[in-house]
């Protein structure tokens, strides 16, 4: 067993934590929609001082070097969330999608969100196909949860497909649903997207402080948060 003894790791800064966790939540980055926030996060390593670099699938790899080169180490997080896409402009003036990822349609059902268009953003609002108890009865309770069942209601006057389109709007088009972030008094946190946002805020956090102690460690970790193009 090696007797290697190793000074304290130092503490976090969680001010720094808080701000940057809450910046990042700020800033929609569903798949293939990264740019804003993969450029947030290099001016977050440009502010520490820690060299990165950027490659060809947006991804952003930054290299804290230890006394030692090898073993390698890497922790690696991700900027890109759970998102949707415009799959069809409807005759009623509203929008079918398609999730980008893997997740439930019941999570999106009531959710407040951004349409990214050619042209600029707009808001809207995800909501099951029967919302009314008053004009569908009990079927509000039990239509399947799919996305075939929801759609967009855009915060537009449009009641036909050919006003979503003169406003802006296509198929294709990314849609981001809002973190709808609480940050509670007892210290608790609640928010879509926290397990990849948190884990980037908390990452570039430990650089940080690990760059003004310069703290060395015996190996060399290369953290890196990545975020994909597709």
């Amino acid at each position: 067993m090696s007797t290697d003894t190793f000074p304290a790791l130092p503490l976090i800064d969680a001010g720094f934590l808080e701000e940057t966790l809450l910046q990042l939540m700020a800033i929609p980055s569903p798949v293939g929609l990264t740019d804003g926030v993969v450029r947030y996060t290099a001016g977050r390593l440009d502010a520490i001082g820690i060299p990165y670099e950027i490659t060809r699938r947006g991804a952003i790899r930054a290299t804290l070097r230890g006394r030692e080169s090898r073993p390698a180490r890497a922790i690696v997080a991700h900027l890109d969330t759970l998102g949707a896409m415009v799959r069809e402009i409807k005759p009623n003036g509203r929008l079918g999608v398609v999730p980008i990822g893997h997740w439930s349609a019941r999570f999106a059902e009531g959710g407040r969100l951004t349409i990214f268009t050619d042209t600029g953003q707009l808001r809207g609002t995800c909501l099951p196909l029967k919302t009314s108890g008053h004009a569908f009865g009990g079927e509000v309770d039990s239509q399947p949860s799919h996305w075939d069942q929801v759609e967009v209601r855009v915060d537009v006057r449009a009641r036909t497909a050919g006003e979503l389109g003169a406003a802006g709007i296509n198929v294709g088009d990314w849609i981001a649903f809002d973190p709808q972030l609480e940050l509670m008094p007892n210290g608790y946190i609640t928010s879509r997207y926290l397990d990849d946002k948190a884990a980037v805020a908390a990452l570039l956090a430990a650089c940080r402080r690990w760059w003004i102690r310069a703290y060395h460690c015996p190996w060399m970790h290369t953290p890196c948060s990545q975020s994909p193009k597709r």
